[in-house]
C-alpha cells in the first residue's frame, strides 16, 4: 500500500505514538501531536485541519493547516498557515519525500499558503519550501535583556562563548548584577518617558469583541495583514495555553491597541534555547503605527513587572522598528522567516506587494508547545 495523505482520525493515536517513539530513538525531540489536541472544526473561518501521512498501519508524518483570511487594503482572500510539519524523514532517509508530498497536498487544498518561523531562511523546512518555489523574507527578532547577568550566563548562544563567560564571571564577582540591572531599567525608563502618559493597560482572559472593532479600524494602515479579529487571534493564540495573556492599551477611554504574550519560568526545568531564565514572549500586537510605541512600552512594563528577565518578539512591519528600539530592544541574528507559496506570491504581485510587506508576528507561528514547559 502506498502513502496516503488524509485527515487525522482518533484511531491514529497508537500509530502516532509509535512514530514519536521512532523519532525519539533517532535523537529527534520534535513530536507529532495526537489527534485529540486538535481543536474541533468550526463552521466559520479560521479553522484548523490536521493531516497525517498514512503508510498502512503506520504514520510517517503530519502537518497542520490553519485557515484564515489575508486583508489587502479593503479586500480579503483565503489564506492558510502551514504549522508543525513533522516527518519520519528526520530519522529515516527512505521517507525523504514525505515533507514535499505534504506541502504539495496542502497547496492543492488551498493554493495561497504561508509558513513562518522555521529557524529562518536557512532552516531545513524553509529550504524545502524555497526548493518548491516559495519566497519570502526574514522577520526581525527583537530581544530585550531585562536582567543582563542571568541572560549572559543562561542564554546558550551567549553562555557558550568564552569571552562572554569570562565577562559574566567578572561581573558576578564584582557584585555588579544589581547595578547592571538597575542601569538598564533606568535607561529604558528614560527612553520611554511620555510614552505611557495617561495610558491604561488592562488584562483580558481572552480577546473580546473589541478586537474585531480595532482590527477593522486599523487594517487599512498596513498594506497586507492576516485577520486579527477576536476569533482569529483566539485560534492562533489559545487562551488556555500555559502562560498566555492578553492586554489592551487605552488612553482616555480610547483603545489604542493590544498585545498578547506568553510568560515562562524555566528555572526548574532548563529549556534548550532559553536556559534557566524567566522569559516573556511577545506573540502578537496590533495598533496604528502612531501608537506602536505606546503598545510596545506597555508590553515591556507589564512583562518586566511579571518577572521576565528576557523579552523576545518578532515583528515584520518596519513601522514598528522605532518602537522596539525606543523600548530598549536589540535585533538578534535572523532566526525567523515568512515564506509564501507561488500562488500567494502571484496574488501579492497583482496588488503591487511582495511577501516581505506582510504584517507578520511571532503569534502567526502559534504559541509555544505546552509540552516544552512541563
Amino acid at each position: 500500500m502506498g502513502l496516503q495523505i488524509r485527515l487525522a482520525r482518533p484511531d491514529d493515536a497508537e500509530a502516532i505514538a509509535r512514530l514519536n517513539a521512532r523519532l525519539r530513538a533517532g535523537g529527534v525531540d520534535t513530536l507529532v501531536y495526537p489527534p485529540d489536541v486538535v481543536p474541533a472544526a468550526q463552521p466559520d473561518e479560521p479553522q484548523e485541519s490536521y493531516y497525517v501521512v498514512a503508510d498502512g498501519d503506520e504514520i510517517r508524518g503530519s502537518v497542520y493547516l490553519r485557515r484564515s483570511r489575508l486583508w489587502l487594503a479593503e479586500r480579503s482572500i483565503p489564506v492558510g498557515w502551514i504549522k508543525y510539519p513533522v516527518a519520519e524523514s528526520l530519522v529515516e532517509r527512505r521517507f525523504a519525500g514525505v515533507p514535499a508530498a505534504m506541502i504539495m497536498h496542502l497547496q492543492r487544498e488551498l493554493p495561497t499558503l504561508l509558513a513562518v518561523g522555521m529557524g529562518g531562511l536557512q532552516g531545513q523546512f524553509a529550504k524545502l519550501l524555497q526548493a518548491l518555489r516559495w519566497s519570502g523574507a526574514v522577520v526581525p527578532t527583537y530581544v530585550l535583556p531585562v536582567d543582563p547577568l542571568p541572560v549572559l550566563t543562561e542564554l546558550p548562544q551567549l553562555a557558550s562563548r568564552p569571552r562572554v563567560r569570562r565577562a559574566a564571571s567578572v561581573l558576578r564577582l564584582c557584585g555588579a548584577a544589581p547595578v547592571t540591572r538597575g542601569a538598564l531599567r533606568a535607561w529604558n525608563a528614560i527612553r520611554g518617558i511620555g510614552t505611557l502618559r495617561d495610558i491604561r493597560v488592562s488584562p483580558y482572559a481572552a480577546p473580546d469583541a473589541g478586537w474585531d472593532a480595532l482590527f477593522r479600524q486599523i487594517r487599512g494602515s498596513y498594506r497586507a495583514m492576516a485577520d486579527r479579529g477576536q476569533r482569529a487571534v483566539t485560534w492562533a493564540i489559545p487562551p488556555a495555553a500555559p502562560g498566555v495573556g492578553f492586554w489592551t492599551v487605552e488612553r482616555q477611554g480610547q483603545r489604542l491597541g493590544w498585545f498578547a504574550a506568553q510568560q515562562f519560568d524555566f528555572r526548574r526545568a532548563r529549556h534548550r534555547p532559553y536556559g534557566a531564565l524567566r522569559v516573556g514572549m511577545l506573540h502578537d500586537m496590533l495598533a496604528d503605527p502612531a501608537n506602536a510605541g505606546a503598545v510596545v512600552t506597555a508590553a515591556v512594563r507589564t512583562l518586566v513587572k511579571g518577572g521576565a528577565q528576557l523579552l523576545v518578539g518578532n515583528h515584520s512591519a518596519p513601522e514598528w522598528r522605532p518602537a522596539f528600539r525606543a523600548a530598549g530592544f536589540l535585533e538578534a541574528p535572523p532566526s525567523f522567516a515568512c515564506l509564501a507559496s507561488p500562488a500567494l506570491v502571484r496574488v501579492l504581485a497583482e496588488a503591487g506587494l511582495t511577501p516581505a510587506q506582510l504584517y507578520v508576528t511571532r503569534g502567526d507561528d502559534g504559541v509555544m508547545n505546552p509540552e516544552v514547559v512541563e
